[in-house]
């Protein structure tokens, strides 16, 4: 089953397709998205393993769980700190399809298209499902698409009206509107 999710950007196609993706404004490795996940289920991982601006942020909080995470996402999103990329369920992104950026461009509306998913739990992993979309739990899933969470390239956690990719989208998940139609990056 093929998963969509949707992200507004004010940069153009050519933009997203010169920075090779979406990246978070304080971009992780996918071992450190790996180690900050691994800190929300309780694992003793050192906020020395992240970059510096946001080793700095973690010490400030305390995350033990995926909840813990989810605050510190949805509550610390600037410029030296924010380690995710934001994506929507829907085309609305969260009112931005109709929105515009600080310096007053219009938002463009990009499509991220995932052929598997996997949600993290105890034990193991399951296939994501339809069940899991819309998530309307106040607390999180981790997605991965991997067999586990040490095999998985790409980490999200998904949240009420919001799912926070920890690792960097690459332009081969992405499409782009065109004449109406999408077209991949």
């Amino acid at each position: 089953m093929a998963f969509t999710f949707y992200r507004g950007d004010s940069r153009t196609a050519d933009d997203i397709r010169t920075a090779k993706g979406f990246h978070a404004w304080v971009p992780l490795s996918v071992e450190q998205a790996r180690d900050l996940i691994k800190k929300a289920k309780n694992e003793n991982i050192s906020n020395d393993n992240f970059p510096d601006a946001l080793a700095g942020a973690l010490k400030e909080v305390t995350i033990k769980k995926t909840l813990d995470l989810q605050v510190f996402i949805k509550y610390t999103k600037n410029k030296s700190t924010t380690p995710q990329i934001s994506t929507a369920p829907d085309e609305d992104c969260g009112g931005q399809a109709n929105g515009k950026d600080a310096q007053g461009r219009p938002y463009n509306v990009y499509k991220i298209v995932y052929d598997s998913l996997n949600v993290l739990q105890v034990g193991g992993v399951r296939p994501a499902d339809q069940n899991d979309f819309p998530h309307n739990s106040p607390f999180p899933k981790v997605l991965v698409d991997g067999s586990a969470l040490d095999a998985a390239n790409s980490i999200a956690l998904l949240m009420k009206d919001e799912i926070a990719f920890l690792t960097s989208i690459p332009v081969t998940k992405i499409w782009y509107k065109s004449g109406g139609n999408w077209k991949k990056l």
